[in-house]
């Protein structure tokens, strides 16, 4: 007797006893063992007998569908590809890092890849730039104030505290870090160990002086040959503030051309509304590159040119992204304002990102050259306008518009009012909220 048909006769024989058991026990139970009895035994066996009545061909198809499967979905990626006019991603870049301090420069590496930073250069004619540099708050003593407190005779602490005077101020050190990108290649360099090693006065030897000459020398005069190269453009979002610091730092650095990326976004998108209100690197990434920069504030106020280690990974991912991010919001706006035709990109070409930027590359470094030192200007007619379901709590945000002490009255403590600049920060925010709690208390008992 065949397997299914054993199946069949146990089958019925369940039913059979679940009927004459129903006397018993009611309609639930019978009901509840023919549902146990389709499930476990008829459905498998009804599947089973038309499983056999198809033709062999079945399984071919059975064998091809997974690769049916990813011809359709390939197909259809293409057909929104084409339709949205995508661009293809880039390769991964080779992040090249320069910390002479702490890990030895291999010449062959940095020699290639350099070479390959050059040539991308000139063929686009920008590069991504960008800088970092530590900002520190630090203990400043006020001018005037005593510097000594006495040991016996001094009088109260608190005679003693006002005699010293300190407030916090923020010490911004030099540049630490430059940062450059192009297509394909970014580099990483700490400029603050690297003139500081190839000074002559810092090296012990003649031949520490001969080995430092020979490979950060290289390094540092290719650094500053590019940065001065008026043929290339550096962009970046604040350039114009980091030309100023990079050059004020360091006398021997001259960067030139730099283009901000927000002046060229308005240059070429005068009437975008949702570009006028772009501010950030990390807006720009997202609007023109499909990019979202991470910005934690820990990496960002960290110690770049810190003299007890090398940089961190996650200094390193930061730092690269920035450059990358501006190459990247670059080429997407010239790309975008069809001054680069990104249809002509081969998907099978590693170096689709150059050969997309050569067809148009004398148009777009006049435009680049044109822009070279403009800043960047705030506009309130240029920002964009928010919902009107929203404006009314935008206007209980709204920040000051005069300096904080133009807006609070200031009583002294006989209650006269006093001026501003005459009284202290923490005189005049007591007895303000002295005065508010005594208005909004009399303010309760009159109702």
């Amino acid at each position: 007797m065949p397997f299914f048909d054993v199946i069949n006769t146990c089958f019925r024989a369940c039913m059979r006893f679940c009927a004459s058991f129903n006397r018993v026990q009611g309609i639930h139970l019978r009901d509840g063992g023919k549902l146990c009895m389709r499930v476990c035994f008829l459905y498998p066996a009804t599947l089973w007998t038309r499983f056999q009545r198809i033709s062999s061909n079945f399984f071919l198809l059975l064998l091809f569908l997974p690769l049916q499967l990813s011809l359709l979905v390939g197909f259809s990626l293409v057909v929104q590809a084409r339709r949205e006019k995508m661009v293809c991603p880039a390769p991964p870049r080779q992040v090249v890092v320069v910390d002479p301090a702490w890990v030895r420069v291999d010449e062959e590496n940095y020699n290639a890849a350099w070479k390959q930073l050059q040539e991308e250069a000139m063929e686009c004619g920008f590069i991504g730039f960008d800088m970092e540099w530590t900002s520190r708050p630090k203990p400043v003593l006020e001018e005037g104030e005593e510097t000594t407190v006495e040991n016996s005779n001094a009088g109260t602490a608190a005679d003693a505290r006002e005699r010293v005077r300190v407030r916090c101020a923020h010490s911004v050190e030099p540049v630490a870090v430059v940062q450059l990108s192009t297509f394909s290649v970014t580099f990483v360099i700490r400029l603050c160990d690297i003139v500081c090693m190839t000074r002559p006065e810092n090296c012990i030897d003649v031949s520490e002086v001969a080995a430092v000459s020979s490979t950060l020398g290289v390094v540092l005069d290719n650094l500053i040959s590019l940065l001065a190269n008026k043929r290339v453009a550096k962009v970046g979002v604040g350039i114009i503030g980091d030309q100023e610091k990079l050059q004020h730092d360091y006398t021997a650095f001259r960067l030139c051309p730099c283009v901000e990326l927000a002046v060229l976004a308005r240059h070429l998108f005068p009437t975008a509304e949702d570009v006028m209100g772009l501010r950030s690197l990390k807006d720009f990434a997202a609007r023109f590159a499909s990019r979202k920069l991470k910005k934690d504030i820990l990496v960002t106020c960290s110690d770049w040119g810190s003299s007890l280690g090398a940089l961190s990974p996650l200094q390193l991912e930061y730092a690269a992204a920035d450059a990358e991010a501006s190459f990247d919001v670059c080429l997407g706006m010239c790309r975008e304002s069809h001054l680069i035709a990104s249809d002509n990109i081969d998907d099978n070409d590693e170096s689709h990102g150059v050969s997309g930027v050569r067809d148009a590359k004398w148009n777009v470094k006049s435009i680049l050259q044109s822009l070279d030192g403009l800043k960047a200007t705030t506009s309130r007619n240029a920002r964009v306008e928010k919902p009107a379901g929203n404006r009314r709590a935008a206007w209980w945000c709204k920040g000051r518009a005069k300096p904080y002490y133009d807006n609070i009255f200031v009583y002294d403590a006989e209650m006269p009012l006093a001026q501003p600049a005459t009284s202290t920060w923490c005189q005049g925010l007591v007895l303000f909220a002295r005065e508010e709690a005594k208005r909004l208390l009399f303010m309760l008992q009159t109702r």
